[in-house]
């Protein structure tokens, strides 16, 4: 999902929001949050708190 992030934003959210399959305003917010502030990545493991 992070090739198709970095060629076509639109069609990311788009596919986003079926794959992951949104059931609360929240969890759709925070991906377009991750699309303005690109310098965290949405699956990088390290940005993860214990």
């Amino acid at each position: 999902m992070d090739a198709l992030r970095e060629v076509d934003g639109v069609a990311y959210v788009r596919f986003a929001s079926v794959y992951r399959n949104f059931r609360e305003i929240e969890a759709f917010s925070k991906i377009l949050d991750d699309m303005n502030h690109p310098s965290v990545a949405i699956n990088d493991p390290s940005q993860e708190t214990p």
